[in-house]
């Protein structure tokens, strides 16, 4: 029988990681593959700022090998030392690049890299795109992102870099990610919160509290996952899963769970000069900066719910 796959909808390769672990570990142990599907190149500071983004698609890959290794019952062991094919695929008539695992061919990623909200973009007070420079240091900003497209702003909106080049408009993102699930025939696709009846908090203790690239490609993959359902017979499962504000929430892991994503959450924090000191190799958080840091919270908490498109 052909082995089915889960579709992971995120804005940045660590969302999965941080907010829809341990359901996606649990469903690879399972027997399912996995395939992380990241819509924004992650922009840091700079919009088109590739090297950075690479550096977090890198990321991405060595957390998924980490499951890997995680389920051949070897945690922790280097998962820089495995190998990814890196290529292209066309969906929808957009070329986009893919990452497969070589050891674990069930492990994938495919990167959009369209422009998103720049880190501090979602900061209280902080002046809309005040924050996106060019590579040069340059602020010419507002920037488009991804806000813009939903938003009508903007016509389409163009990657940060890309096999082909070519501009997305909102009709277009949504074929293009439709098709993606059309491909595989997921058992399971996972999104990013889009229940927000007025947007995103940016006031950390808030239940609304999240990024907006979460609730934007939220919107985005909801219409996709509605096309892709309506298009035939599908036995495909729907999940939402909360983000930045379930570290207002009570724990809701386990010592075991909180571990593996301990794990699987290192190997990506290790391609990220932000989390410098942030874990020792016994997942202890021993840094003062971090023990109380949000990324701490999240480590034990998973808040998700069903939705029928």
């Amino acid at each position: 029988m052909m082995q089915r796959f889960d579709i992971n909808l995120v804005a940045h390769t660590d969302d999965d990681t941080l907010f829809m672990q341990p359901d996606i570990y649990d469903s690879y142990v399972a027997g399912r593959g996995q395939v992380g599907v990241a819509v924004t190149a992650a922009n840091n500071i700079y919009w088109n700022d590739m090297a950075y983004t690479r550096r977090l698609e890198t990321a991405g890959m060595d957390a998924y090998a980490q499951m890997g290794l995680l389920k051949a019952g070897r945690a922790g062991a280097q998962s820089g030392t495995l190998r990814w094919r890196i290529g292209t695929a066309v969906h929808a008539g957009f070329t986009v690049t893919t990452a497969d695992c070589i050891e674990y061919p069930d492990l994938r990623w495919i990167f959009l890299r369209l422009p998103g909200a720049p880190y501090m973009a979602f900061e209280p007070d902080a002046p809309d795109g005040a924050w996106h420079k060019d590579f040069a240091g340059q602020s010419g900003g507002p920037f488009p992102r991804l806000q813009d497209l939903w938003q009508g702003k903007i016509p389409s909106l163009t990657p940060v870099d890309a096999p082909d080049g070519k501009a997305y408009t909102p009709d277009q993102l949504i074929g293009v990610l439709a098709a993606i699930l059309a491909a595989y025939q997921p058992f399971v696709v996972r999104t990013e919160d889009f229940r927000f009846a007025n947007g995103p908090s940016n006031i950390s203790s808030s239940l609304c509290y999240d990024h907006p690239d979460h609730y934007f490609t939220g919107l985005f993959s909801q219409r996709a996952i509605q096309r892709y359902a309506q298009s035939g017979v599908r036995d495909s499962k729907f999940w939402v899963y909360n983000g930045y504000n379930i570290a207002n929430r009570q724990e809701n892991l386990g010592q075991p769970d909180r571990d593996n994503k301990a794990w699987i959450f290192y190997y990506f924090s290790i391609n990220n000069p932000d989390f410098d000191g942030f874990f020792d190799r016994t997942l202890g958080i021993t840094d003062n900066q971090w023990q109380k840091n949000i990324y701490a919270q999240w480590l034990w908490r998973q808040y998700q719910a069903e939705f029928n498109p």
